[in-house]
């Protein structure tokens, strides 16, 4: 019974075993591929997601604003609280 058994195991085709094992490499490489793929997606929304924020965030008025006196170079930080102008083209006063 066992001499059987050992004969059967020993008939084992080479060239469909290569084709099983190249196959798995295969698809092992389109796996890395794939979660690479997604994580790098994520990564670009994640950070068009805090581009977003950002622009949303200046356009509603929230952070500082930097004047810059004319005359002397000086550099003066303000809360856009203190903001007076809306456009582009109005005077910043304090």
């Amino acid at each position: 019974m066992s001499k059987k058994k050992a004969e059967q195991q020993t008939n084992i085709d080479l060239t469909d075993v290569q084709k099983r094992m190249d196959q798995y490499a295969k698809a092992c490489e389109q796996e890395k591929k794939g979660k690479i793929t997604a994580l790098s997606m994520i990564g670009v929304t994640i950070v068009c997601l805090l581009i977003l924020l950002i622009v949303g965030l200046k356009l509603s008025g929230v952070g500082f604003t930097a004047v810059v006196d004319g005359n002397s170079g000086q550099v003066t930080v303000v809360d856009s609280a203190d903001v007076s102008g809306t456009k582009l083209a109005d005077t910043v006063t304090k």
